[in-house]
């Protein structure tokens, strides 16, 4: 019986026999299997720097290399960025004009000119099962992590077919951005396709396998999920685990049952996908208790494609940040930009990987249902240093994975035919790969998350009027009627920053789990000049293999 297994990769880096002596002065440590996955806890760390910026990330070290000659850095998109390298996505084995970096060690340090990859999504396999399969070595096949709330299909996954792989077992490794992006912690069950067609602009898939990941989930989060069914004050009535998807079941533009996910440029859709980075929504009281009596804050930009005017009543990125804390494992993270205007209850969305570096097992909810979340420690950091201060506000609940979701206007809804509370499923394709994000919740119209002094304003007899003129506005000025929020996890395992075209589909809940489509469209935002200067180079290297 074929079974799926699927592995995390850490960002990671195997030595040659040389440059493993260069910076420890010695050979002994774990070795690595021959498809590249490390497959022991890494020991040692080296620091990964930027030789441009000075920047650097310190990762794991695993080798010797199977061949004892080279030296690769794997990174995930998180931990490219957090350095500021740019590095295409490769095979282990593939590291001719691949990026360059400086490795640090405790006896020395060694530059690389090229070694630093991303690593692609692999499926490795035996000759037999690729043969059983109908697959061949570096055919695209898709995998489909199910999880409550994040499952995700992740396409032009790289079967590698290999002889000395045993029995009926397919082992996937996704990189650490792509497990958080679906929760891989939280899995319940993995499906394996062939994908079939041009997969440019169009493909099927082909079911191959199913292995349940009931009962290997940690305990830690089960509890989190069991949080989920309880009721709670401020809880929204959306599902608590995911509804079945078929991704061979796709009805395309006008109803046609091809089973094709499809990728077009239709002028009536627009779409905008965008990742929203952790951030911090404070209430009045957190705000008094960090920044003082009558404190007010200072916008530094607005956010959600709002004009300047109107940010500074609904929706404003401050000028103010702070430390959030997780004083059980004394983890934080620095820096964390506080939203504006205050909300009624303090909030605190994360990424997984966020919640990974302070120690917390956050719930995946919705903003404003908050209340039995994680505990967290903000700490407030001054305005000019960016330094923490010594006024800290202790929170027993509001910390959170924030679940992915898209805005859509009512009339924008209407339309295409969903509801507050629908599921969807958005289709990013890249240059660098394809994937699917299912349970997509749906907010449709306004939010309600704000916090209103008490007692008369004219704020208040005049906010229905401004609201009215200021929608009437943001059409006119072309605003998106539809924008979807990734967290960074999200962003990163789907490379949105290289996406081509985006698809939204309906997840249908009629039992079978099939998926209709809404639209597609280009991405309009321009690739940054670094990036196409790096896929510039890539599509020369891929041309000459």
């Amino acid at each position: 019986m074929e079974s799926i297994v699927v592995r995390s990769l850490p960002p990671n880096v195997v030595l040659s026999h040389a440059h493993l002596g260069a910076l420890f002065g010695q050979r002994p440590v774990p070795q690595v299997r021959g498809s590249g996955i490390p497959h022991a806890s890494a020991t040692k760390s080296v620091k990964v720097v930027n030789v441009a910026s000075g920047k650097s990330i310190s990762v794991g070290v695993f080798g010797p290399s199977s061949s004892g000659t080279t030296t690769r850095v794997q990174l995930s998109g998180t931990a490219l960025r957090r350095i500021g390298l740019e590095a295409p996505t490769r095979l282990s084995r593939s590291l001719k004009g691949s990026g360059s970096c400086k490795l640090v060690g405790p006896l020395g340090e060694v530059v690389l000119s090229e070694g630093v990859i991303r690593p692609w999504r692999s499926a490795s396999m035996s000759t037999k099962l690729a043969s059983k399969f109908g697959l061949k070595h570096n055919d695209n096949v898709a995998l489909k992590v199910t999880c409550p709330r994040n499952s995700v299909t992740f396409c032009t996954v790289k079967a590698q077919v290999e002889d000395q792989h045993a029995g009926e077992v397919v082992t996937c490794v996704l990189d650490s951005d792509e497990a958080g992006a679906c929760l891989l912690a939280d899995a319940t069950q993995f499906d394996l396709y062939a994908m079939q067609g041009k997969i440019d602009n169009s493909f099927t898939f082909v079911h191959l396998c199913t292995t349940s990941a009931i009962g290997k989930v940690n305990p830690a989060r089960v509890d989190t999920w069991a949080r989920e069914v309880m009721s709670r004050e401020f809880k929204q009535n959306y599902p608590s685990s995911s509804p079945v998807v078929d991704v061979t079941d796709v009805s395309t533009t006008g109803g046609n049952k091809e089973s094709s996910v499809s990728f077009s440029d239709e002028k009536e859709f627009k779409l905008n996908v965008d990742v929203s980075n952790r951030h911090v929504h404070v209430s009045p009281e957190a705000l008094e208790k960090l920044y003082g009596k009558n404190y007010s804050l200072e916008p530094y930009k607005p956010i959600a494609y709002l004009p300047e005017w109107l940010a500074k009543l609904a929706a404003f990125s401050a000028k103010e940040t702070v430390t959030i804390k997780n004083t059980e494992t004394n983890n934080e993270i620095r820096n964390v930009r506080i939203l504006g205007p205050p909300r009624a209850r303090s909030q605190i969305e994360l990424a997984f990987t966020d919640c990974q570096i302070l120690g917390i097992e956050a719930p995946t909810r919705i903003s404003g249902d908050n209340v039995n979340s994680s505990p967290i420690v903000l700490i407030a950091e001054d305005l000019s240093s960016g330094k923490p201060t010594t006024r800290r506000l202790n929170l027993g609940t509001g910390a959170l994975r924030a679940w992915r979701h898209i805005h859509a206007d009512e009339d924008e809804a209407d339309r295409l035919g969903f509801q507050a509370g629908d599921v969807l499923t958005l289709a990013v394709k890249s240059k660098g790969s394809t994937t699917l994000f299912h349970d997509v919740l749906a907010r449709v119209g306004g939010d309600g998350d704000g916090v209103e002094k008490p007692g008369f304003s004219l704020w208040k007899l005049a906010k229905p009027y401004l609201m009215a003129a200021a929608g009437v506005y943001l059409k006119w000025v072309g605003r998106p009627g539809l924008i979807i929020h990734l967290d960074t996890d999200e962003g990163n395992a789907c490379f949105l920053s290289d996406a081509e075209y985006f698809t939204l589909y309906k997840q249908l809940n009629d039992g079978k789990g099939g998926l209709k489509f809404l639209g597609s469209t280009k991405n309009m935002a321009k690739m940054p000049d670094r990036r196409q200067k790096m896929w510039q180079e890539e599509v020369k290297y891929r041309a000459n293999l």
